[in-house]
């Protein structure tokens, strides 16, 4: 079986959609599946990190015609499925790949109904969407579906320490508002404690980083791109992140966590999360403040007993199996 995925991954965007469908693609090699990423070439570099076999579309004037050529590109390569991760395609697009291939779709939001084959929504949230307008086959929705990459499966859940030494900054692999430096200022005054900062591959403000934590009064630890990223998460005892699909990394190892908002695909993360108390929403990065960012740490670190609830309920919360679930169900 040969799999044709389309996603996308910028400094602008991030890389949430190229990191879920790299974890699903592995997983369909493990099946013995041929795999194939169809993308532009801001997505070169990373998805030849990554060892993914890649075709690079080539560059049109509007979404239309780019999807005429994926599907011309996917057909080439004799695909016999579709896997489709873009908040970009519209309703005319999804449609049109499906009348050439079978089509699996990623669709976080349900803003308009297509045609598909199977979609999958493994959000927390996606019990709440109405899909029923959708004609597609098969539903794969919630946390039975979270995807996540082998290391986090494989990794053990973080300890529990009674005692916060170290606190993770990841702001995901582009950090699109420049969010990090603002979170080490809100920082700078909390000692005694090592910080660990993720630089991801297409950050670029670098240097505001380095300058921001060099005026910690706390140690800074400041990792690029590293490849042992559950390792690193598992060691820290409180994380502040982007309520990207880190949020779910963070979860798989039970890390009390404080979320920002970096853009408005996050928003229905950041509501689901603050109607519980298995995490800590600040809102949106444009309307917080380093006081308030401080505030929450400081109250997670002399709070035991919060951050153990926090630990127990996000554990509860996410499956494993999630990718192997993907596809099983979605390739039968």
């Amino acid at each position: 079986m040969r799999i044709a995925f389309r996603a996308e991954g910028s400094a602008e965007i991030g890389i949430g959609h190229l990191t879920r469908c790299s974890a699903i693609a592995i997983e369909c090699v493990k099946k013995g599946f041929d795999v194939c990423f169809f993308a532009r070439n801001d997505s070169e570099l990373w998805l030849r990190e990554k060892r993914m076999p890649l075709q690079i579309l080539p560059k049109c004037n509007t979404i239309q015609k780019e999807t005429s050529e994926f599907i011309s590109l996917a057909n080439r390569w004799a695909a016999d499925y579709a896997f489709v991760d873009s908040y970009e395609l519209t309703q005319q697009c999804y449609n049109e790949i499906f009348r050439n291939l079978p089509t699996i779709t990623i669709d976080d939001f349900a803003h308009f109904p297509y045609t598909a084959t199977t979609l999958i929504n493994a959000n927390v949230f996606a019990d709440l969407l109405n899909y029923s307008d959708y004609n597609v086959k098969k539903l794969l929705l919630g946390g039975k579906y979270i995807i996540l990459r082998d290391e986090f499966v494989e990794a053990s859940p973080a300890p529990f320490n009674q005692r916060v030494s170290r606190i993770l900054v990841t702001m995901g692999g582009a950090d699109i508002n420049n969010c990090t430096p603002f979170v080490l200022e809100a920082l700078c005054k909390i000692r005694n404690i090592q910080v660990v900062v993720i630089v991801g591959p297409m950050f670029r403000g670098v240097l505001d980083i380095e300058t921001a934590a060099s005026k910690c009064k706390s140690e800074v630890q400041i990792l690029y791109t590293p490849n042992n990223l559950a390792e690193v998460f598992s060691s820290c005892d409180i994380a502040i992140s982007a309520a990207s699909t880190t949020t779910y990394e963070l979860c798989s190892l039970g890390v009390p966590t404080i979320l920002i908002q970096q853009a408005a695909n996050q928003q229905m993360i950041c509501d689901y999360f603050m109607h519980s108390d298995s995490l800590f929403v600040l809102g949106e990065f444009k309307s917080i403040s380093k006081q308030l960012i401080e505030h929450a740490v400081l109250s997670l670190i002399n709070n035991e007993n919060k951050r153990f609830h926090m630990r127990e309920s996000v554990l509860a919360l996410v499956s494993r199996n999630g990718v192997n679930n993907i596809v099983k169900e979605a390739f039968c």
